[in-house]
């Protein structure tokens, strides 16, 4: 608040900065003396948050194979620098939560199109979130997570690496073991594949 009727000093009638004028003299000393120049160069600074290229009601309007598909090949747009691949995945995670029967009928062929490592991750956290499982292909399930572990390509480059997207598979994997932990908790087993996913675990 001093600084503030500090910079407006240089533009208020004598009559009002009077009573402040020793402060004035003080805070010029170290700020140099208050002007309309330095008032209109004060730097400003904006709050924004990132939003979703696609939203979600948007993609629970897509079949899960062509929103797989526009999602893989969305690209940042400098036009329009707070729409997020991130932003776009925490999106996808809220739609699988929401409809995991239509959205894991073919998971791992789903799970292919998504591609990227951080894709997968959300949608792995979406199914692993989601309130029943029931009728989902246990089996295939089990291949998505094993695909995971084999980090079969290289992660695009999608913006900063620390928030934008996954530079590697680790979130992938660390998903897959979510995903993992929620089908023992609903005792929906592993398809009989019990011993690739003890090795994943290992």
């Amino acid at each position: 608040g001093w600084m503030r009727a500090f910079h407006w000093a240089a533009l208020l009638p004598e009559a009002v900065t009077a009573a402040w004028a020793a402060v004035v003299a003080v805070l010029a000393g170290a700020y140099g003396e208050p002007s309309r120049s330095a008032l209109e160069q004060r730097p400003r600074a904006w709050a924004a948050w990132g939003g979703t290229p696609i939203s979600e009601a948007e993609l629970r309007a897509m079949t899960p194979d062509h929103a797989a598909r526009l999602i893989a090949t969305w690209r940042p747009d400098p036009a329009r620098p707070l729409n997020g691949s991130r932003e776009l995945a925490r999106t996808l995670e809220a739609v699988v939560k929401s409809n995991p029967a239509s959205w894991a009928a073919t998971p791992l062929r789903t799970g292919a199109l998504l591609h990227e490592p951080m894709y997968l991750s959300h949608y792995m956290r979406g199914l692993a979130g989601a309130e029943a499982l029931d009728g989902v292909p246990i089996g295939e399930l089990v291949d998505l997570i094993v695909l995971t572990s084999t980090h079969p390509w290289e992660p695009t480059v999608l913006g900063d690496p620390t928030y934008d997207y996954d530079p590697d598979w680790r979130g992938a994997e660390s998903a897959a073991f979510d995903l993992i932990t929620a089908l023992a908790r609903k005792d929906l087993g592993f398809g009989g594949r019990k011993e690739e996913i003890w090795a994943f675990l290992d």
